[in-house]
């Protein structure tokens, strides 16, 4: 006796084919948005540890400059002497540096420095 697989010598019907999509899918619904959840996560902290930088990057330049409290920086300030470059937000965001006493900015909602 010779025994047959289960998908026969023809190969997968159009029901087996229509139910492995429908797995497929179901799988996809919950995977894709987590997977692009970790992504704008890892965005964000990247993006926050640019402002920190920044940040002591403009603390070091009010000590060494004898800046007080309120005096704008922007960031050609920064570059070359405390920065080797001007950082860039992974989600395409624009820093402002902003007074001293006062966190750098980002222009993508939720990407801040938290005090």
């Amino acid at each position: 006796m010779k025994l047959r697989g289960l998908l026969g010598e023809k190969g997968f019907t159009v029901v087996e084919t229509i139910i492995i999509l429908v797995i497929v899918a179901v799988v996809a619904v919950f995977v894709v948005p987590k997977l692009f959840g970790m992504y704008q996560n890892q965005q964000k902290k990247e993006c926050i540890e640019n402002l920190k930088q920044v940040e002591a990057a403009k603390t070091l330049y009010s000590l060494d400059n004898n800046l007080p409290t309120g005096t704008q920086v922007e960031m050609p300030d920064l570059v070359s002497s405390y920065l080797k470059e001007a950082p860039k937000c992974p989600s395409r965001g624009k820093y402002t540096v902003g007074p001293i006493g006062e966190n750098p900015m980002c222009s993508v909602p939720g990407h801040e420095l938290s005090d």
